[in-house]
Formats: structure tokens, C-alpha cells, sequence
């Protein structure tokens, strides 16, 4: 009897244990399924390449190819001047800062007219050279001194990521920087603009350009003939609101009095901008008579700003009446953007790095291409070309798309029960009408959706899809409201270089350029782009910025980077070209070598081979 007991205590604990391994089993092949289609189910992060231009203005031998190509643009306003190819070490610095700032990007492409930096490490797997004969479609173009027309060109680099980042040689970053910083899901593209752009002439600014009031100083080709406003029957079309008045000055500060308050909302229809103003009211004045009177003091006020602004945009043109071929061509391409997208007041981008969707520049292509063609034809920077940064940006911010009424009811459809609740419904009138709501308001999009479901107004409303599809006249408000978005997801940051990229132009004042290179060391920014505008008449000035410049970068990015060849090395071959006839120089003796080899090799076997057959014969017949 015990000895059954035992048994049977020995058998139930071997079945527990049995057990045990097969839940434990189970558990783990279970954890395993979810890793396994939690892995293939979420989205892995994309690599993201990064894109340098890159050339050496002090190279002989490009400096007389570029003297050979100027002799030919007789009559024909290009920008050669030095500062646009002279080369300071900035790509090494910025590539250190890379490293030490963002180690997470993938390969970095550096795009070169066949020149190599002497301190490239040209066996680091984690960088590319790329000549311009590898990504321009027509190679008739080619040599090209132009950075516009190299830009264009930049996402047909072979095996570069769909989305990449483009760096400036001259750009480099100064704090830690993430995908974020260019691209998220809920942001969408972040676009870094900096100041506005400049006069279209010497007494216009865009501001003024198709705002409904006809400017005598705008009514020239330059600034399109202002828009068509001195034109009556000429209408004008208007684009996105990118900036506003009240972006630039600050509202005036109301006196402060005992009596009561009232708050006036007031809407400017000629120039589409908004004043809110504080009115104070005596026992018996006229309320009517105080919003004309304010009306007539908005219009001054307005009046004011407009000339004030007029002024200072002025006075900014003058500083840069020297005008080169970059000022010429942001206008150039601003007439284009007018042309396609109507006319609005835009923003300069700032000097920061630009991330680039291969896709949205491939339809960007497509859209300007006459545009583009002929920026790509300019050998040297030029007042008709393209500027990349700013097509780019502004394509992405202003490409529409249709959208269905199906795509606008499940839009507002948040809990996607196919019916639009009473709080739903309330969402879309706040999209449709001015706050607050009018009863007005409120009664007249609620007989429209009587009218179209068939519903009494005692009882209570359940608008489906079917219903919203099948109303004509629903479906027509809806779409007049809502049937266009923006093709791309974006935000603008206006004011860039106020929190997040250093600028400065660097003249040949040694005491000036001390001073801005100790203000970044001060204050720290994402992005810094220190360019070159120094007077090729001071030489020996222009000697010590440089000197100021490299102990600057050292002291900021004292350890070499992975991109750097050691400490006094340099490459032996400054251009590709020379480097591949090395290469192919060394692969044909190295051919010939072995064929050499070979046949050595064969008339030895031959001549042992004959030695021994002839020792077999004797042997045989001997």
C-alpha cells in the first residue's frame, strides 16, 4: 500500500513537471510570435545618408579650367568670384562635428568635380566620392563651376538613402542633432527659414506686391508688375499666407483709462490681416460711431507701418545694393513660385542643413522643369538660376491636393463609428464658421442636415457617409471648405537663426571676425554657417582669419575624425581621375605580371615534361 503510494506521488510529480516544460515551452514560443510581428508590423527607422559639396578654389589646376570656361561667358552676368570656391578646411571640421553630433547618419556621399581633400581617408567604408560625371543626365553641361546646378543633381547619387540631409561645406553643427530635428510624425518636414526676402526693387518689397493698393515703385517686371494691382482688369491670384505684418512689428500699447472695455475684432479685407485693438467706451458714446472712428485709426496705423517697414527694407537694400548672383536668383525663383502658386511673402531658408525626399524633388523636377533645365545649362552661378533650398522648401509647403468627400467625412469622423455624433458635427462648424458660433450660423448648417438626412427636427440626427455622399449640396459646402490640403506634411519655423542656426558673414576685419567666432563659442545653436565674404585685396588680414578660423575649429573638434587619414599623411593623388589611372596603371602589371608568370611557368612544365618522355623512350626502345 505504500509502496503505491509512492508510486503515485513519484507519477503526479513527474506529471507536474511535464507539465511545467510544456507551459514554460509554450510561454516562450508565444513571446517569440509577438517579438516576431511586433518586429515585421512597426516601421524600422530608414537610414538617412548625408550629402557634402565640396571643391578646392586654390588648386592650379582647376583654376585654369575655370580662367578657360570664363573667357568663353563673354557678356553674360555670372558670380566667379574666389570666396565661391575657396576652400578653409571647412569639410573636415564639419565632418568631425558630425561624428561627435550625429553618429546615427548612414554613408556620407561628398559630391567633388574629381578632386580629392589630401586628408580624406579613402579607405573608410563610411564615405563616398562622387564626381559630377556620375550624377548629371546631360553631360554637356559638364564642367560646371555652379553649386545651383550641382544641388539639382544631388539625389541621383547611386545607392543614396530615399531621404538624405544635405550639408553646405560651410555648415557644421554645434550640439547634438536628431531625425527629429529634420522630420517626425507628427511635425512632419521642419523648415528653417530665416529673414524675409529681399527687395524686388530699390523702393518695393514683397510686402506690397498684389496686396489690393496699387504701388507706382512695384509696377515694374522685377516685381511682377506689382501683382496686377495697378491693373483693373487684371486679377490678381494669391497664394499661402506665409507672413504676416504682424510678424514683423508689434502691436501698439493701448492707453490704460477707467472706463469700461470692449474688445472689437476687426478684419482688414484689402490686405487679409487681422487687428484686434481695446476701445473704451464713455456712458453715452455711440457704438457705432466708435467703430468708424477706429476703422479710420486702423487704416492710419496701417498706413504707418506700411511706410515704416517701407523705410527700414529700404535702408536694408542700400547695405546690400552690391547685389550678387544668389540675391538675383532667390528673386528669380520667387517670380517662378509666384508664377505656379500665386503670390505671398516668403522667407529666406536659413543657412542650416536641408533634409531632401528623393520622391518630392523627382516631382519638383517634373514641375519646373524648364526652370530647372536651365540652371543646369549655367556653368557658373548665374541671376536665372534655381535656388534649391528655397524651390524645395516652398514646393513642399505649397503643393495641394484634392481630397474626396470621403476622405473629409472619416476626417472628422474621430471615434470611426461611420456616423458623425452631435460633438462631431459641432467640430466641423467650428472649421466652418467664425467663434463664437452665431445661431445664425448654427441654423443654417442644420437645415442643410435636415434637409439631407430626412430627419424631423425633433428628433435626433444620425449623419452617415451614405448620407454625406449622397447630398449634393452638403458634398459641395464640404468640398469648398475642405476639399484641398497641403500634399505634404510640414511646419515652418520662421525664426530660425534666432534659436537654432548661427549665421555670419566673415569680412576681412580681424577685430569683427574675433568677435563673432567668440559669440558662437558662447552661445550654442544646433547649426553653424560661417561664410566666406572676405576682400581678396587684404591678403595679409584675410592670412590671420584663416589662422583665427583653424585654432577655432580645433578648439571646438580637437580629436580627428574616422574620415581623416593619420596625422602627416596625405593622399598622393588629389583627383579622382589621377587616382583611377593609378589604379588601373597598377592592374595592368599586375596582369602582365601574372601573364608573364604563367607563361614562365608553362615552358618550364613544357621542358621538364619533354625530359621525361624522352628518358621514358630511351628507357623503352634503348
Amino acid at each position: 500500500m505504500v509502496l503505491v503510494f509512492h508510486l503515485n506521488r513519484r507519477l503526479i510529480h513527474h506529471k507536474c513537471l511535464c507539465l511545467t516544460a510544456v507551459a514554460i515551452l509554450l510561454f516562450f514560443i508565444h513571446t517569440f510570435e509577438i517579438t516576431y510581428h511586433f518586429l515585421n508590423d512597426c516601421p524600422r527607422d530608414e537610414p538617412i545618408d548625408v550629402v557634402y559639396t565640396w571643391v578646392n578654389g586654390s588648386d592650379p589646376r582647376f583654376v585654369k579650367l575655370l580662367n578657360t570656361y570664363l573667357r568663353k561667358e563673354t557678356g553674360v552676368r555670372v558670380d566667379s568670384s574666389a570666396q565661391r570656391y575657396d576652400d578653409k578646411n571647412e569639410l573636415k571640421f564639419s565632418l568631425r562635428s558630425l561624428e561627435k553630433f550625429a553618429p546615427w547618419v548612414g554613408h556620407v556621399y561628398i559630391v567633388t568635380n574629381g578632386q580629392i581633400p589630401h586628408w580624406l581617408n579613402l579607405d573608410c567604408d563610411k564615405v563616398s566620392l562622387i564626381t559630377h560625371n556620375e550624377i548629371f543626365t546631360d553631360k554637356y553641361n559638364l564642367p560646371t563651376f555652379s553649386s545651383p546646378a550641382i544641388e539639382l543633381h544631388l539625389h541621383r547619387i547611386p545607392g543614396l538613402s530615399k531621404r538624405f540631409i544635405y550639408f553646405n561645406d560651410d555648415v557644421f553643427l554645434r550640439s547634438p542633432i536628431y531625425k527629429d530635428d529634420f522630420i517626425s510624425p507628427s511635425r512632419g518636414f521642419l523648415i528653417y527659414l530665416a529673414w524675409l526676402l529681399p527687395m524686388c526693387s530699390p523702393d518695393c518689397s514683397w510686402l506690397y506686391v498684389a496686396d489690393g493698393h496699387c504701388d507706382n515703385a512695384c509696377n515694374n517686371p522685377n516685381c511682377q508688375m506689382d501683382g496686377g494691382d495697378c491693373d483693373a482688369a487684371y486679377k490678381t491670384l494669391l497664394g499661402d499666407v506665409i507672413v504676416k505684418l504682424s510678424d514683423y512689428d508689434a502691436p501698439e500699447q493701448t492707453q490704460q483709462t477707467n472706463y469700461d472695455k470692449i474688445l472689437f475684432t476687426l478684419q482688414n479685407t484689402t490686405s487679409g490681416r487681422n487687428f484686434s485693438v481695446v476701445r473704451h467706451l464713455q456712458n453715452n458714446a455711440n457704438v457705432s460711431e466708435l467703430i468708424a472712428e477706429h476703422n479710420k485709426k486702423v487704416i492710419q496705423l496701417d498706413k504707418l507701418k506700411r511706410r515704416k517697414l517701407r523705410k527700414k527694407l529700404s535702408g536694408e537694400y542700400k547695405l546690400r545694393r552690391s547685389v550678387d548672383a544668389y540675391a538675383a536668383s532667390l528673386q528669380h525663383t520667387n517670380r517662378i513660385l509666384n508664377e505656379f502658386y500665386g503670390f505671398s511673402v516668403r522667407k529666406v531658408p536659413a543657412h542650416a542643413p536641408i533634409l531632401i525626399d528623393k520622391e518630392i524633388m523627382e516631382e519638383a523636377q517634373k514641375k519646373f522643369r524648364r526652370y530647372f533645365a536651365k540652371t543646369a545649362r549655367n556653368r557658373f552661378r548665374s541671376v536665372d538660376d534655381v535656388q534649391f533650398a528655397f524651390a524645395y522648401y516652398y514646393f513642399v509647403i505649397h503643393e495641394k491636393v484634392e481630397v474626396g468627400i470621403d476622405e473629409i467625412f472619416t476626417r472628422f469622423d474621430t471615434d470611426s463609428s461611420g456616423i458623425w455624433s452631435e460633438t462631431e458635427i459641432r467640430t466641423v462648424m467650428t472649421k466652418l464658421y467664425d467663434l463664437p458660433i452665431s445661431d445664425e450660423s448654427f441654423g443654417q448648417f442644420t437645415s442643410i442636415l435636415m434637409n439631407c438626412s430626412g430627419y424631423s427636427p425633433k428628433s435626433d440626427i444620425f449623419i452617415t457617409k451614405e448620407i454625406v455622399t449622397g447630398c449634393n449640396r452638403l458634398s459641395f459646402f464640404l468640398q469648398l471648405n475642405f476639399g484641398i490640403r497641403h500634399k505634404y506634411k510640414f511646419e515652418m519655423i520662421k525664426d530660425a537663426e534666432r534659436k537654432h542656426v548661427f549665421f555670419k558673414m566673415l569680412n576681412s576685419n580681424v577685430t569683427e571676425v574675433f568677435n563673432q567666432l567668440d559669440e558662437i563659442r558662447k552661445n550654442t545653436k544646433k547649426f553653424v554657417c560661417l561664410n566666406d565674404n572676405l576682400d581678396q585685396m587684404r591678403s595679409v588680414d584675410n592670412q590671420m582669419i584663416k589662422r583665427l578660423m583653424l585654432d577655432f575649429y580645433i578648439s571646438l573638434f580637437p580629436i580627428p575624425s574616422k574620415f581623416e587619414l593619420p596625422e602627416h599623411y596625405r593622399n598622393r593623388f588629389l583627383y579622382i581621375k589621377d587616382y583611377v589611372a593609378m589604379v588601373e596603371d597598377q592592374r595592368r602589371r599586375f596582369l602582365l605580371t601574372s601573364v608573364l608568370l604563367i607563361f614562365l611557368s608553362f615552358v618550364l612544365f613544357l621542358n621538364f615534361f619533354k625530359r621525361r618522355v624522352c628518358e621514358l623512350i630511351q628507357k623503352i626502345f634503348c
